[in-house]
């Protein structure tokens, strides 16, 4: 699947050379944004391919999800629906085996966690 995208007040210079090294490499400049990308997220500490795919896919699902599984908590792990539970504390047994899983509220204003690791962060968010 591919979106387009607009992007305002990037630097003029910046820019320049980035189209220039992809005229040079021979690369669309939509392929070396998209590896641009791949390569600035998975350098981050707090961003793996899993987390990534985990997103992607509670986006992809979320409008059928909010329909069936609305008040619940779903689990989604290895970019797959794992379940959806009533409490947070079911969502996070089935979520605790996995190194990252993104367990959610399916609500107007999610609550959103994510195991990382040994650490669990929480963080209230309106837009995923």
């Amino acid at each position: 699947m591919t979106i387009n995208v607009h992007l305002r007040n990037v630097n003029e210079k910046r820019y320049k050379l980035f189209k220039s090294a992809a005229a040079r490499k021979s690369v669309s400049l939509s392929k070396a944004f998209e590896d641009a990308i791949s390569t600035w997220a998975m350098g981050s500490e707090e961003t793996s391919e899993e987390q990534v795919m985990n997103d992607l896919t509670y986006r992809k699902m979320k409008k059928q999800l909010e329909k069936q599984y609305s008040g619940k908590y779903v689990v989604i792990a290895d970019g797959k629906l794992l379940g959806a539970e009533d409490s947070l504390e079911k969502a996070w047994s089935i979520a605790s085996p996995y190194k990252y899983a993104l367990v959610t509220r399916i609500s107007k204003k999610p609550l959103r966690a994510k195991i990382l690791g040994s650490s669990l962060r929480i963080a209230a968010s309106e837009h995923i």
